[in-house]
């Protein structure tokens, strides 16, 4: 009796652990998928991270060269108005000086005549004396 009991308990027992190895293999199998699962989820946010930096990356280069071509541009403008804040500055130290003044005239008004007028239209430095005389005789 002793013997048949514990071959009852002894298959009692093995059938325990057959159940309780079936559900740790089910909960193994459970977990794989799990990891699995996660795994793959964060592989995709990881290529979705990747394509969304290099898409910022790429604007932000872009953005950077139209920033830096808007400066040249804005460096040759800076440098064309100090050239011509210096020109201005050389007219003006010209037209302080009265017989410069005169000078710059004169070369205005001749350029203005040669355009106007043929040559035998004008004259410059005209004698004014002789005018005078020959209008006295």
């Amino acid at each position: 009796m002793a013997e048949g009991r514990n071959d009852r308990e002894i298959s009692a027992i093995t059938e325990r652990l057959k159940f309780l190895s079936e559900q740790n293999r089910d909960l193994r199998d459970a977990v794989d998928n799990k990891l699995s699962e996660t795994h793959q989820a964060t592989r995709d946010q990881i290529s979705h991270t990747i394509k969304t930096v290099q898409g910022i990356s790429d604007q932000s280069a872009k953005l950077i060269g139209n920033v830096t071509e808007r400066l040249t541009m804005l460096d040759e403008t800076n440098k064309q108005v100090v050239n011509f804040s210096a020109q201005l500055q050389n007219l003006q130290d010209i037209l302080k000086n009265p017989k410069q003044r005169g000078i710059f005239g004169e070369y205005f008004l001749e350029t203005l005549l040669k355009n106007a007028f043929s040559p035998k239209q004008y004259q410059m430095q005209y004698n004014l004396e002789k005018m005078i005389k020959r209008e006295r005789k």
